[in-house]
């Protein structure tokens, strides 16, 4: 008959009970271990969303020429941000896992600015208003969702993810070059992506459409990344004549 410890306990029954509460404590520990890194991770994303555009705007602003850039793409980028900052409040997520988006909707708003201005052929007025209004309309009703149909917000928002990068990569093909498209910026997106796919893990939970969401975000920027080295040398011409092209109007 087994030996029976203080407490009523068997050495056996002793030794399991302190062998799950090791357990238990251990994967407690990395539990915690997990949360933090993916908050540290968090906040780096957030911090670093703040030079994300800054390439895409250098180039633009050194130039003042938004050559081979989509304007369409930039339009569908606009409320991939709204969409995702109105999702993650409505769900109470933690800042740690969105607030990136508040910045580069900032930056984005910004670079279809640039695009209207410096377009080569001149954006009508009307298409400004409608583009605007779209935003508008689309921002209001997704803050007035009922609590049942909030989870699709974020589904939704994968169409505009695509749309936000398959122009832009199917106009890089078309024309042979990647014009003005910062590969730096490609690379901060997908390395973004990656990231927030974890954070979403071990924050919010396995929320299918964020995941795919970022999936698909992670593998387009992937894409325009190949294209920006299989295109390299005839980008390098293009932005070459592209300077040559100011340099004679102010001369």
């Amino acid at each position: 008959m087994a030996a029976t410890a203080p407490g009523g306990f068997t050495d056996a029954g002793s030794a399991n009970a302190i062998l799950c509460a090791a357990a238990g404590k251990a994967q407690a520990v990395e539990a915690g271990t997990q949360l933090l890194v993916s908050k540290i991770l968090g906040y780096g994303i957030l911090v670093g969303s703040l030079f994300l555009q800054v390439p895409q705007l250098f180039k633009i602003l050194k130039l003042k020429s938004v050559a081979g850039i989509s304007r369409w793409s930039r339009y569908s980028e606009v409320p991939i941000n709204t969409s995702s900052c109105i999702y993650h409040y409505l769900i109470g997520a933690p800042l740690s896992t969105w607030g990136e988006n508040i910045i580069v909707l900032t930056q984005n708003l910004f670079l279809v600015s640039l695009c209207w201005l410096w377009e080569k052929q001149r954006v009508a007025k009307r298409e400004m208003f409608l583009a605007v209004a779209f935003l508008a309309a689309l921002s209001a009703a997704q803050m007035s969702l009922p609590v049942a149909w909030v989870p699709l917000l974020i589904w939704l928002n994968i169409p505009f993810i695509l749309g936000s990068t398959v122009p832009q990569i199917i106009q890089n093909y078309q024309q042979g070059h990647t014009g003005q498209v910062a590969m730096a910026t490609c690379f901060m997106k997908f390395g973004g992506c990656v990231v927030r796919m974890f954070t979403t893990v071990t924050q919010i939970g396995p929320d299918p459409g964020l995941l795919i969401g970022y999936g698909a975000g992670a593998s387009m920027n992937l894409t325009l990344m190949i294209q920006g080295i299989l295109y390299r040398k005839q980008t390098a011409e293009v932005l070459a004549a592209e300077k040559a092209q100011q340099d004679a109007k102010t001369a």
